[in-house]
């Protein structure tokens, strides 16, 4: 006891003794030399640092278009930028100072303008993506530092690759061999950016058409560096560029009880239940054309007792077994700024016309428009709101 004592009133309390100021190291680690800095010098480098750390680091946002500038090489594989996106065909696209390389069994605009254009057949895209990891093998570019580094996996995969030659490429996916051996050798040589539209998965094996592809960087190294980096979705509202902080905007502290999540997979089960759902709101999703299990889920949607609002700019499949229609404004109806799924940078977004007949704009700051379907989201009396783009 006389010891501790003696520790609170001395060690405890001796400023000679203590840490009484924020430091900063100042000469190699392990050898203890710091120099006192002010707290507001300490917090701001720390906040600094833990940004870049967020930056390079999270698996929710893919690269950033601004490093496009250092890319020797971008591929765009499965998105069609000159019909969905035209202010990156006719700007950005022009910002990779070397090769662009266009994969779509069709022949669009951007691709028309790319350097390499590669049409593999529809669907055998992840085929494609094999022979592409053949010839990144074999000539060896595959970034052995990086994948011991930072993958897992590998001794699986490359026992896969030696029959996913060029020659086998081109008679499984259309691709002539000497296309597939030009676009692996200049994705390889990098640094390289990869852009994977959202079509892309949206084919019966396309979970697995991603996985392939998402093999390219990630064998290759091309990851974590300027003019690097893999792209699906820039969509996060905590993305380090834009610094929004999500739950604020939603209000969820003002929730009563946190709602279950629903996957869209098990959706028909549950409007087909009472006990589980007895509302819906449909809010720009066309559920009864896009859902899984389509018979069963419109035979759910026929309950007389499931009370169904759908709030929409058109007419939709969904609309049809709805109790309410509520009209919806579109985005040139109403200012709002926007968190694009591209660019990781707001955006403004101006009015330009007023909202048709009694269709009510949204107010400034409410939830942006996706087009992903958004887990349904079960409330505490049953009901359930879906929110996403309408496909028609």
């Amino acid at each position: 006891m006389r010891q501790v004592l003696v520790s609170y009133n001395r060690e405890w309390r001796d400023p000679q003794a203590r840490l009484t100021r924020p430091l900063r190291r100042v000469g190699p680690k392990g050898e203890g030399r710091f120099e006192p800095v002010s707290w507001d010098m300490a917090l701001a480098a720390i906040a600094d640092r833990f940004k870049q750390v967020v930056a390079t680091g999270t698996a929710l946002d893919g690269f950033d278009p601004r490093t496009a500038h250092d890319a020797a090489c971008l591929v765009v594989w499965g998105a069609n930028p000159s019909a969905s996106g035209p202010h990156a065909h006719e700007h950005w696209l022009r910002e990779v100072p070397d090769k662009v390389v266009v994969i779509d069994p069709i022949r669009p605009p951007t691709a028309q303008a790319a350097d390499l254009h590669l049409q593999p057949f529809p669907g055998s895209d992840a085929a494609l993506a094999f022979a592409l990891l053949h010839v990144l093998w074999r000539d060896g570019l595959i970034d052995a530092d990086f994948v011991a580094a930072h993958t897992v996996g590998w001794e699986e995969l490359e026992p896969l690759l030696a029959d996913c030659t060029p020659a086998w490429g081109e008679a499984t996916t259309g691709v002539p061999a000497r296309l597939i051996e030009e676009a692996a050798h200049l994705y390889g040589r990098g640094p390289s950016l990869l852009w994977l539209g959202l079509g892309l998965q949206r084919q019966s094996t396309g979970g697995n058409v991603i996985r392939a592809c998402a093999l390219l960087p990630a064998v290759t190294g091309n990851l974590g560096k300027h003019g690097a980096g893999f792209l699906y979705l820039n969509w996060h509202f905590n993305a380090p560029h834009r610094y929004l902080d999500d739950a604020y905007l939603t209000a969820s502290h003002l929730a009563m009880q946190t709602p279950p999540s629903i996957s869209h997979m098990d959706l028909a089960a549950c409007l087909e239940d009472p006990t589980r759902a007895q509302a819906l709101v449909c809010w720009n999703i066309n559920i009864a054309a896009s859902n899984p299990e389509q018979a069963r889920l419109r035979r759910a949607l026929m309950r007389e007792d499931l009370f169904t609002i759908v709030l929409d700019l058109f007419p939709t499949d969904t609309m049809d077994f709805a109790d309410f229609v509520l009209p919806a404004a579109s985005f040139l109806e109403f200012d709002d700024l926007v968190a694009g799924y591209f660019h990781l940078s707001l955006s403004a977004q101006v009015k330009t016309m007023e909202p048709l007949g009694e269709a009510l704009q949204r107010p400034l700051g409410a939830p942006c428009k996706r087009s992903r379907g958004n887990a349904p989201r079960e409330l505490p009396q049953g009901a359930g709101t879906l929110r996403g783009a309408t496909r028609h």
